[in-house]
């Protein structure tokens, strides 16, 4: 009675560890952006949607920009904020210009806190330079 259980939990065993191997190969071959051979096509096409008039359409493309840390979008993302005057989508480019954390976003975050009216966009602008400031402070030590 005793081995069988133990015969029966070994099974079970190596029923969930193939299980759990199986969905890990599955789930991990999402690849970056830059590993892809269309890399150009999604950069445009992440491009046309910065630029959309539709909302969701451009609040989905700064996101995946974001996500995927695409550098080449950046002149775009500055162009939008400087453009746009819903709070929303400039707070969201802010967040995603600090995670791509490309030298130029960061640099016009800088240059524009001092100017930013909106004051939820001028905290996330805040936090960020503070957050770039005390990484820059951690990699000196």
């Amino acid at each position: 009675m005793k081995t069988e259980f133990y015969t029966n939990l070994k099974k079970y065993m190596i029923a969930i560890v193939t299980l759990m191997l199986l969905a890990n190969a599955t789930f991990a071959q999402e690849k970056s952006y830059q590993q892809l051979e269309q890399k150009d096509r999604i950069v445009k096409n992440l491009e046309n949607g910065i630029n959309s008039k539709n909302l969701g359409l451009k609040r989905s493309a700064i996101y995946l920009a974001g996500k995927y840390e695409v550098v080449e979008v950046v002149p775009e993302l500055i162009k939008q904020f400087k453009e746009n005057a819903e709070s929303n989508i400039r707070y969201l480019i802010a967040i995603v210009l600090y995670k791509i954390s490309d030298q130029n976003g960061l640099r016009f975050l800088n240059n524009i806190a001092k100017y930013e009216n909106d004051p939820k966009v001028k905290n996330v602008i805040s936090i960020i330079i503070l957050a770039q400031s005390d990484d820059k402070v951690l990699a000196n030590r």
